[in-house]
């Protein structure tokens, strides 16, 4: 009977890239496949790409614990990589100009890259959710559009405007904040890696809230989404514009600022 030979994976580089295509694909095909099955179940759209960014955390948790299973951990193999590149771009002198690092040393540069990487790497896992919530989303707005043309009802993803966490998520992320910062201070884990990618998972998602917050008024106003969305991109981009986002998510999920001007609005 014939049979496929499976390729052999002869060096570390190859297995890199292996499971850098396995994280790729994960990242696609998981929202992919799991709406196709959901999109036209009882279940509310906001579950569904949950169940995907659940999914694809655990997919991506599997592919680092089989990699280092096998010898070639793609942490140590991410790391060793980073650092190298920090070296190479130490001795660029566009690297350098582009990060505002002109006028420091070869020393202090490669210092300074060396700690974007190290930062880079520690944050891949909130960073790998952040896109499969991304990529999800998208994927969603997509799928919702070519299911719909089959006449069939589908579990309809509703406008960002109308998105928001549940009232008690507040005290959820709180509860969140302080397990974790139990577990750091208890050694339970590797600290500064944990705290730093919790801070960023409930950062992201008070931004996310902000965002909404930020569509809904628009919409209240009748003014153009459009502008919403490149005041979004615009803030994103820049470190007091995250800020903004997260402390008007704080404010609307705390205060319920969207409900309170729907309901003067009924009135």
């Amino acid at each position: 009977m014939p049979y496929m030979d499976l390729p052999r994976i002869k060096s570390g580089r190859d297995r890199k890239n292996m499971y850098f295509m396995i994280l790729i694909i994960l990242l696609f095909a998981v929202p992919l496949i799991w709406i196709s099955i959901n999109i036209h179940s009882a279940k509310t759209a906001w579950r569904i790409l949950l169940e995907c960014i659940l999914g694809i955390a655990s997919g991506s948790l599997l592919v680092f614990i089989v990699s280092a299973m096998t010898g070639y951990s793609l942490a140590d193999i991410l790391s060793q990589s980073m650092q190298l590149a920090a070296g190479d771009f130490a001795k660029d002198p566009q690297m350098s100009a582009l990060f505002g690092m002109s006028g420091l040393s070869d020393t202090e540069k490669k210092a300074a890259f060396e700690s974007m990487a190290t930062l880079s790497i520690n944050t891949l896992p909130s960073m790998l959710l952040l896109w499969g919530a991304i990529i999800s989303y998208v994927e969603y707005l997509i799928l919702e559009r070519l299911f719909a043309l089959s006449g069939r009802p589908v579990s309809r993803l509703g406008a960002l405007a109308d998105f928001s966490f549940p009232k008690n998520a507040m005290w959820g992320f709180m509860i969140i904040f302080v397990l974790s910062m139990l577990v750091s201070f208890m050694k339970l884990i590797e600290d500064s890696v944990f705290l730093t990618n919790i801070n960023l998972i409930i950062e992201y998602a008070f931004c996310l809230q902000g965002i909404s917050l930020l569509f809904f008024m628009f919409r209240q106003k009748r003014w153009p989404k459009v502008f919403a969305a490149v005041i979004t991109i615009i803030f994103l981009l820049n470190v007091i514009g995250q800020t903004l986002l997260f402390l008007i998510g704080g404010i609307d999920l705390f205060f319920g600022i969207k409900q309170k001007i729907r309901a003067k609005a009924e009135k």
